[in-house]
């Protein structure tokens, strides 16, 4: 299958301003009901109606502006299977992305059970799973602690981590004697996957197996994502107190970790998984321009995007690191510019190399061999 073009700079930057208000729709992404259920600050149980969405609010959790974050939960009483899918939209790091970033949950929004959260479709291999979709708000990839980071904007509250550790605490005891969880997300949810996926494997009984299933957001190295924009989102974001933490000598310079961390947490035995990406993905390449030139673009406006063949380059790099750490951990490579798929039909239809996506997906959850697919 031969691949298009890269995307020009007016191109990309016309999908990442098309992308805003959608963005901003996603806010909660919420569920099919109207549910909600206050929780204490506890590590108990959470108790909801089977195979409906319902919304589960965490008083002691926050979004950046500072009101309550929370999650959606769809239980399946008879699955020791759970699948926790981390919902993307950019990230709060300077004021323009700032201004497509979501900042608090709404929970009015009923369309995000869609793709691989659709339980409906014959071919998904999670729909008679237990379901938790996790609301994105915090704009630190969930992945912060800073409770005051200023990203140009004023102070914003960074808790991502934290809040992730806290629903975790309440669905660990929710699911017990677990066999498997598919720790997923697309875009910043993807990205999260990878950085803070020690926090499945602590969390969970260490006879439960992890897959990440990383949608559209690879850990490249420095050369791609330069050092001065991963000190923002560490300085920013407060990741020194969490991910980097989590990763400890693996992740010697603190300023270059994004793909030290892929590298750490593939040499987990306990983890496989894999990441699905477009060659040409039309919003990353932008997000990552921002630190070229030594982070010299202009933070109040869309940057240009890296130079035509980076991206390319650093998934092919990302491929070889998985190759070189991890036999369980696959690349799914998609000819073309689109950005995120695991919430979309074409999770069901698309097709590289003679494999559907749903099927590579599915081999991964049964621990099959590590999948390269595409170019």
């Amino acid at each position: 299958m031969k691949c298009p073009e890269a995307p020009t700079a007016a191109y990309t930057a016309q999908v990442l301003y098309r992308l805003g208000p959608l963005l901003l729709l996603s806010l909660a992404l919420a569920g099919c009901s109207s549910d909600d259920h206050a929780s204490p600050p506890s590590a108990d149980p959470i108790s909801a109606a089977p195979r409906k969405w319902s919304f589960i609010e965490f008083s002691e959790s926050r979004c950046r502006d500072g009101s309550p974050a929370g999650i959606f939960v769809n239980l399946e009483p008879s699955s020791k299977r759970l699948m926790i899918f981390l919902q993307g939209g950019g990230a709060c790091f300077n004021p323009a992305m700032c201004e497509i970033n979501p900042a608090r949950i709404d929970r009015s929004n009923l369309e995000f059970a869609t793709g691989i959260l659709d339980r409906a479709h014959i071919d998904n291999p999670v729909a008679d799973w237990n379901l938790v979709f996790v609301p994105y708000c915090t704009g630190d990839v969930h992945a912060g602690d800073n409770t005051s980071g200023d990203p140009g904007i004023g102070p914003q509250q960074f808790v991502g981590y934290r809040n992730l550790e806290r629903f975790l605490d309440r669905l660990v005891p929710t699911f017990p004697g677990l066999t498997h969880v598919l720790y997923a997300g697309a875009s910043a949810g993807g990205y999260a996957t990878g950085l803070t996926a020690d926090l499945p494997l602590r969390k969970f009984d260490a006879r439960t197996r992890v897959i990440m299933l990383d949608d559209s957001g690879p850990g490249m190295s420095s050369t791609y994502i330069a050092k001065c924009l991963q000190r923002r989102w560490r300085t920013v974001f407060g990741y020194d107190r969490t991910v980097l933490a989590d990763c400890g000598a693996d992740c010697p310079d603190p300023d270059a970790y994004a793909q030290d961390i892929a590298r750490h947490v593939m040499k987990n035995p306990r983890l496989g998984g894999g990441l699905l990406s477009s060659i040409d993905d039309a919003l990353n390449p932008i997000i990552y321009g921002y630190g070229v030139d030594d982070c010299s673009a202009d933070p109040t406006k869309i940057a240009a995007p890296l130079p035509v063949g980076q991206y390319r380059q650093g998934l092919i790099e990302f491929r070889e690191l998985a190759r070189a750490n991890s036999a369980t951990f696959g690349t799914y490579y998609v000819p073309g510019t689109i950005h995120t798929f695991t919430q979309d039909a074409a999770f069901y239809t698309l097709e590289v190399s003679g494999v559907r996506l749903v099927d590579w997906v599915s081999r991964l959850i049964d621990s099959a061999p590590a999948e390269h697919v595409g170019p």
